[in-house]
């Protein structure tokens, strides 16, 4: 019993999301900025039609690592500081991606925008709010 036990928290751990990987483990969250992907709630009801973006990777490293079980996650925190970061953008059998480059403020929370038209996908950012003034610089999205 004890070993299921252990398995099953194991297992839990992998599962959940590290937004806590771009920044040392005991630093406190609150002197961090926080980058947020909008995405449909989880609670949609036409889930398999919902839109989700996802960060890939912040700095060159992956959000994920293959043999974690969690999906790529919608937020995490970073160190004050410059950062590039890339994001993924997925729609009922659609995806795109995209690459910033933001200045980020200690304690500032920065959303990740994307609107959907007949000719491709815009992505932004705002800072502060949903609809706060538009920060960081979109990249050209080749291998850098």
């Amino acid at each position: 019993m004890k070993n299921l036990l252990w398995m099953s928290l194991i297992v839990l751990a992998g599962c959940s999301a590290d937004v806590r990987r771009f920044v040392p483990p005991t630093a406190d969250l609150t002197h961090m900025a926080h980058l947020v992907a909008l995405s449909d709630p989880a609670g949609t009801l036409l889930h398999s039609g919902g839109y989700f973006l996802f960060i890939t990777s912040v700095d060159g490293k992956w959000s994920k690592n293959d043999w974690e079980l969690r999906e790529i996650p919608s937020d995490v925190y970073l160190t004050p500081g410059t950062h590039q970061f890339r994001v993924l953008y997925r729609h009922t059998g659609l995806t795109a991606s995209a690459r910033f480059e933001i200045a980020a403020k200690e304690g500032t929370t920065y959303y990740i925008h994307r609107h959907t038209g007949a000719y491709g996908i815009q992505f932004w950012l705002t800072e502060g709010k949903e609809d706060g003034p538009r920060v960081g610089e979109l990249l050209p999205t080749g291998n850098n």
